[in-house]
């Protein structure tokens, strides 16, 4: 979540959405006021910490302004930890643009082998996600349904101010894994009514070319992701945003690259913006942190190249899938039903 210095919370809360102009209270341009983190958001992550600190686990969960630079944001959490004091050790347990915070971490504390043990990934976007390149187009799925229940902003003034966040660039697709990539960080590549500042490009290539020579994988590292859901992995040879969306990944982070760094890739079933919910991914991060070892199946070297076939699935298969697994917790429940019906099909 991101909130006012008066505490008013500007996302992610529908009222906000509604009665707000999100859109300019989101860009990252140096006009606007400055916005805070302001809590994880507990919809998607409460589970994870309950479990965890049911086993005995200090969890310091660390929410952040994901616009920012991968890299500021791993400053802020090397003040965070070096702030709780001495020879404490640490497990990195990251989602999303949290796994490319984790590997710029290294980076910013020069003590950083000892403090930092694990890392474990959570659908972590370390070589990039097509996801992103939507996002700046305006074509993601994300747009259309803030600017429905917005009542000030349409797609496009989501998709400009989103093209402000350095953030967003840090998670473009690597050039080394996708023909084509370099392109992305060309800004004469880019449409001309959206083209990125320069800056912020060069900004993300570098980390791009950091993340790639991380001494985080010096350490044991894992990433755990879905294979199931139909997910892009190349570029259009005649455009900047993606040509097919039929590789195997969980959506956003497809499953050829789930390995980048040389970690270990475990697989579950719930899609990307769900894993960290996904009773089993808890209870590998459980077995990881414990003994570096877990029950979950490794993805195969056929599904990190195969394809799709068929029918992914739908919102009844996700919700029944998990009512097999939480039917004795209604609050678990309640969350994936709340969040499924946010984002719906076919994009989690």
């Amino acid at each position: 979540h991101l909130a006012r210095p008066d505490g008013t919370r500007i996302w992610l809360t529908p009222p906000s959405f509604a009665l707000r102009d999100v859109a300019r209270d989101l860009t990252l341009d140096g006009t606007q006021e400055e916005l805070s983190p302001d809590g994880l958001n507990e919809i998607i992550y409460a589970d994870l910490v309950h479990d965890l600190r049911q086993e005995g686990f200090v969890v310091h969960a660390f929410a952040f302004d994901f616009r920012r630079r991968a890299r500021d944001i791993a400053a802020d959490l090397a003040e965070a930890l070096i702030a709780l004091g001495p020879d404490r050790r640490f497990v990195f347990v990251a989602h999303s643009m949290g796994a490319i915070v984790a590997a710029m971490y290294p980076y910013v504390d020069p003590d950083w082998e000892g403090r930092v043990e694990r890392a474990i990934f959570l659908g972590g976007t370390l070589g990039g996600t097509f996801e992103v390149v939507d996002a700046a187009l305006g074509h993601h799925p994300i747009i259309g349904r803030l600017s429905h229940l917005s009542m000030q902003n349409d797609p496009a003034e989501y998709a400009a101010c989103m093209r402000t966040w350095p953030g967003l660039y840090d998670m473009l697709p690597d050039p080394s894994l996708f023909s084509g990539g370099e392109k992305a960080f060309d800004p004469e590549a880019w449409p001309d009514a959206i083209r990125p500042a320069k800056g912020l490009l060069e900004d993300a290539k570098k980390t791009r070319e950091q993340l790639k020579t991380s001494p985080l994988f010096d350490i044991p590292t894992a990433q755990i992701l879905s294979v199931r859901f139909s997910t892009a992995d190349e570029y259009d040879s005649n455009g900047i945003g993606p040509a097919s969306r039929d590789a195997m990944g969980d959506g956003t982070v497809p499953a050829r690259t789930a390995g980048f760094g040389g970690a270990d890739v475990y697989r579950v079933e719930l899609p990307h913006t769900l894993i960290p919910m996904d009773p089993a991914a808890i209870r590998a991060v459980i077995d990881l942190v414990t003994t570096g070892e877990t029950e979950l199946p490794r993805v195969t070297d056929d599904e990190k190249k195969g394809r799709v076939e068929g029918t992914e699935p739908t919102l009844d298969d996700i919700v029944w899938e998990y009512l097999l697994t939480t039917f004795a917790n209604p609050a678990r429940m309640g969350r994936v039903i709340w969040l499924c019906m946010l984002l719906g099909p076919p994009k989690w």
